[in-house]
Parts: structure tokens; C-alpha cells; sequence
């Protein structure tokens, strides 16, 4: 009887585990042509990404949505590292990014503009994390947290020496 009641106990705990991370993924389309998904569209807007591909919710943070988002995900797709760099590469310039600059390699990375934001694309191995062949970590920001001088437009630049932030 004790058993048993240790082994239900067990098969609840490992299926609690189980809903958690499965929770922890939002899947876009499947990569046969399904129409663009509501919810990519609201939360990329003018970002295009490869077919399948799932966004890891647990290593992302989002700010607005749309056209105007800000943030860092992190995205594991299904597709090779060089098939996935070469969609980033080919598919943003046609969404109107313009690519300032593009490093292939075991961690590639690309960097986008686009009106008045930055993105940055990092492409890794997957090594099968979430069923995935890549990671993607993407990173947005406004172009103008820069004053022309370099330095962070948030950062106290104009107090006296010695007095501290507030």
C-alpha cells in the first residue's frame, strides 16, 4: 500500500514537471505553410523567422509589441545553422532591415538597422535543446539610446564631480 501511494505520488510530481516545461515554449507555425501566426505578428511585427520556430519563454524579455518591441528572446528552431543564418541574412532586408554587418561562424552573428532600431541576431548550436538544431538570440533596441558623443543618454552626464545620481 505504501508502494503504491510512493508511485502515485511520483507519477504526479513527474507530470507536473512535464506541464511546467512544456509550458515554457510558445511554438510558431509548424513550417508547412500556415498562415502568420496572431501572436508572432503582435509580438515581432516586422521581424520575419524561419518556419517552426519556438520561443523559449523562460530567456526573454519583451517590451511593447508590434513594430516597436524591445527586448532579448531567445528562439530555438528546427533548421541548420547555416540554413537559419542564411534565412536571417536573406529575409530581414527583405522586411526593409538593412544589414550593417554579418559573421559566420560556429556562433554567427548579424546586425540589423531599420528606422530608429538596432537588431541583433546570434545564431548557436542548438545540440538538440527543445528539439532544436539552433538557438537564436535576438536582441532589438532603439538606435537612439546614444548621444552623439557615445555615451548612454540614461547615464548622469551632466552632474558635478562627486554628486551622486538620483
Amino acid at each position: 500500500m505504501i508502494m503504491l501511494k510512493n508511485l502515485l505520488i511520483s507519477s504526479v510530481f513527474a507530470l507536473s514537471l512535464i506541464s511546467c516545461a512544456n509550458n515554457s515554449t510558445t511554438s510558431f507555425g509548424s513550417g508547412q505553410g500556415d498562415a502568420v501566426d496572431p501572436v508572432k505578428s503582435q509580438l515581432f511585427g516586422d521581424m520575419p523567422l524561419p518556419p517552426g520556430i519556438k520561443l523559449n519563454n523562460d530567456h526573454s524579455m519583451i517590451l511593447g509589441g508590434g513594430n516597436n518591441w524591445a527586448g532579448h528572446v531567445e528562439l530555438a528552431g528546427n533548421q541548420s545553422l547555416t540554413d537559419t543564418y542564411v534565412f536571417f541574412k536573406n529575409q530581414f532586408p527583405v522586411a526593409g532591415w538593412t544589414l550593417v554587418s554579418a559573421t559566420k561562424s560556429k556562433s554567427s552573428l548579424l546586425v540589423f538597422t531599420k528606422a530608429d532600431r538596432i537588431a541583433t541576431v546570434e545564431i548557436t548550436d542548438g545540440g538538440g535543446i527543445m528539439g532544436s538544431n539552433s538557438i537564436i538570440l535576438l536582441t532589438v533596441a532603439p538606435k537612439d539610446t546614444l548621444d552623439p558623443g557615445g555615451s548612454s543618454s540614461s547615464s548622469p552626464t551632466n552632474l558635478p564631480a562627486g554628486q551622486p545620481a538620483q
